[in-house]
């Protein structure tokens, strides 16, 4: 049995979960498509979660995870041993009968005299999420509701209390220093939220088979779990949630091994002499599913563009430029970045540029568009995977020009088949095969050419990707995984 411990976290071991102004960053997570791998794989495996996520089941819903067993440390510090979905109406709460209700289809308002005096949210199925009460405008009290049908902890002031599924307070932590106080956990006082929390962990892991290997996902809260926990214990490295210099990654050392989504990643790793004794390894956490697009049934030729900062902007004029010429073409920006304050900057830096070539950028309303103004330039912000795949589905081509392309994005367009540019060697592009590499003598406007002026390129490639597609599946994967286990369980001997 294999044992997940997720990196879900938006706060201090914390997962907020999203309302329509609060977006969680689990868009591009390593756990979530490994789950989908051995669950598909028939693997067992079990998600431990160490983040205070009153909503998971809600969570794992939309992620497709349900049918994977579940161990929460909240629910052990909690007390709670209840595992369906419940229901938990606000009218269940007292109310005063003067208020004046004002209601969207995620949040309903509470107003008293005309001021704000309460905003009960919802999440995306509906269920209560949580409450905010205020006083002369400023919220006062948090409400946070289990989506087994309790009330799960209160937030006020610089203090939250957790509750078991019987409405007794279990134990308060303390938010200015992050001390926790209980009369029904082992000690009435810890130090921390995380001493708490590995000492439920070192617990429920004593209690497991002692072969059954954990799955860490790498981020700075499960630093200090690293030291303390028997082994096997597997550390997957994804993406920019951890740091790579050598003082972060030498608490690696204790893993039976690393994996890392990266070559370049597990190249860097190699070279720590703290991680002499730590074999590292990289392998992808995502396979290729045959879904291939529409693009080539469509008269517009739409360019994805994936970027996460504002220093993703390389090559942007020159594909404006091709726009400017190209009238049939258009322009698609993918921010794989959950911030949602984070498109705002780029249609900023995204005006003054379209405007200077003549580009319509994509409107605010519907209403704002004329034949005249048609956009050609459009920004998503790219949520989920599937969102991803959605844009995917019309793309004709990826361009990806940074140091170390989106590996997310490359793995897409070998299931969509579409070629992606890149501008030096990367693990999944082949040149002139399922896309272009610059630095191999092409200038990005050739390279465009080279796909957009007929299908003659793009078509080789389409079949090209449909052959890569089984050296990136599920099985593939899956045996890599055990091969990885099976190599190291020999080492130990």
């Amino acid at each position: 049995m294999f044992y997940f411990i997720p990196a879900w976290y938006t706060d201090h071991f914390m997962f907020e979960e999203k309302t329509w102004f609060r977006s969680p960053e689990t868009m591009y997570d390593e756990t979530i498509s490994q789950l989908h791998l051995f669950a598909k794989a028939k693997e067992p495996c079990t998600i431990l979660s160490l983040a205070y996520q009153p909503q998971l089941r809600s969570f794992l819903q939309r992620e497709g995870l349900t049918s994977i067993p579940v161990i929460n440390i909240f629910d052990d510090l909690q007390s709670i041993s209840s595992t369906d979905i419940g229901l938990f109406s606000y009218r269940d709460l007292h109310w005063d009968d003067d208020l004046t209700w004002l209601s969207t289809p995620f949040v309903m308002c509470a107003l008293k005299q005309g001021e704000m005096y309460a905003q009960v949210y919802f999440n995306q199925e509906g269920r209560l999420l949580s409450v905010t009460f205020y006083h002369h405008q400023k919220p006062v009290k948090e409400l946070f509701f289990d989506d087994r049908g309790f009330l799960s902890s209160i937030r006020e002031k610089q203090m939250q209390t957790f509750y078991n599924e019987s409405g007794t307070s279990v134990f308060t932590y303390h938010r200015d220093d992050g001390h926790v106080t209980s009369s029904h956990l082992p000690k009435t006082y810890y130090d921390s939220l995380e001493e708490l929390i590995i000492e439920a962990l070192k617990k429920r892991i004593a209690s497991l088979q002692a072969d059954d290997p954990l799955v860490i996902a790498a981020h700075l809260l499960h630093k200090n779990l690293f030291a303390q926990l028997r082994k096997p214990f597997i550390i997957t490295l994804f993406e920019k949630r951890y740091p790579l210099d050598n003082e972060e990654t030498k608490a690696f050392a204790p893993a039976s091994f690393v994996l890392s989504d990266h070559a370049y990643k597990a190249n860097q790793l190699r070279q720590n002499p703290a991680l002499t004794y730590t074999p590292v390894y990289h392998l992808t956490p995502y396979d290729t599913r045959f879904t291939p697009g529409i693009s080539q049934r469509m008269k517009t030729l739409k360019i994805y563009y994936p970027m996460q900062t504002m220093e993703d902007f390389t090559g942007l004029e020159e594909i404006l430029d091709y726009l400017v010429n190209h009238p049939l073409c258009e322009l698609h920006l993918g921010l794989a970045n959950s911030n949602q304050d984070f498109k705002a900057p780029v249609k900023e830096a995204l005006k003054p540029l379209c405007a200077a070539k003549g580009l319509p950028l994509e409107k605010e309303s519907v209403d704002e568009i004329t034949e005249v103004s048609k956009p050609r330039v459009f920004i998503h912000q790219m949520m989920t995977h599937s969102d991803l795949m959605q844009v995917l589905h019309e793309t004709r081509l990826i361009v990806d020009l940074r140091h170390h392309p989106d590996i997310i994005s490359q793995i897409a367009a070998i299931s969509v088949g579409i070629p992606t540019i890149v501008k030096r060697p990367t693990e999944y592009i082949y040149h002139m095969r399922n896309g272009l590499i610059l630095d191999q003598g092409y200038t990005l406007t050739q390279a465009l050419d080279y796909y957009l002026t007929s299908l003659k390129h793009w078509n080789a490639s389409l079949v090209y990707c449909f052959e890569l597609i089984s050296h990136h599946d599920r099985d593939r994967i899956i045996a890599s995984w055990k091969e990885i286990l099976s190599s190291e369980g020999d080492r130990d001997e």
